[in-house]
């Protein structure tokens, strides 16, 4: 899911209400280093894999988005 939203580019070029109105509120506002952070889930295989999606901003405009997993 999160790599489809990056894919599709969606949110970028978007601004923070923009951003805010399509995904709700982030766990984690950066407001140095300009970036938001959505926890997505947690995913099963081998261990468990934690999910966030990662929003920059640069001039209130998102320019980019990153998928974190992290392994237990």
């Amino acid at each position: 899911m999160i790599d489809d939203l990056i894919d599709s580019r969606l949110l970028i070029g978007k601004d923070s209400s923009e951003v805010k109105e399509i995904l709700g509120s982030p766990e984690l506002k950066d407001k140095q280093q300009n970036f938001w952070q959505y926890y997505a889930g947690t995913g099963t295989g081998f261990g468990f894999t934690d999910h966030q999606l990662i929003v920059k901003f640069a001039n209130n405009k998102v320019i980019m988005l990153e998928h974190i997993k992290q392994q237990d």
